[in-house]
């Protein structure tokens, strides 16, 4: 399942960029109230989320915009069908690598029918050791990177 790839730490703080993310931010809200963590929502489409965890909710314009995040907040960022019909993944890719603490961890999350070089345009990015897992949530592939202190993008 999709949680296990996570480790968790209390007071967690994890941003969630996508479409039709009702099911996802559900499954992480329920794994980090344990920890008394917290998420961001940045949504190209619905922000219709209640849970208690949501700190922050906000909806980007289009397929070219940007998600809102500060310098070295988040420990996981999580794209649900994100990079394949964004703009510019690329930008997008470095502005999440600045947002994300050292050692902190992406999670692209896409239809396995879709094939796009994740891999390769994450480690374009500077983020490392990319991993790609099959079938980990109904009918998608996740592909987990790791933002190494002191590599590039500035942060």
């Amino acid at each position: 399942m999709i949680l296990d790839i996570l480790r968790p730490s209390p007071q967690m703080k994890i941003l969630i960029i996508g479409d039709e993310l009702d099911e996802i931010v559900e499954i992480f809200s329920d794994f980090i109230k344990a920890y008394n963590g917290s998420m961001d929502i940045a949504s190209y489409t619905n922000l219709n989320f209640t849970s208690p965890q949501i700190k922050r909710c906000d909806k980007i314009k289009d397929y070219s915009g940007q998600p809102k995040g500060s310098a070295r907040d988040y420990e996981y960022v999580i794209l649900k069908d994100t990079l394949s019909i964004h703009e510019n993944p690329i930008k997008l890719l470095q502005n999440i690598y600045r947002s994300m603490e050292n050692s902190a961890e992406i999670i692209v999350l896409q239809d396995q029918n879709l094939l796009f070089d994740t891999e390769g345009m994450l480690d374009m990015c500077e983020f490392r050791t990319p991993n790609k897992i099959h079938d980990i949530w109904k009918n998608y592939d996740a592909v987990v990177a790791k933002k190494m202190h002191m590599w590039g993008n500035g942060l």
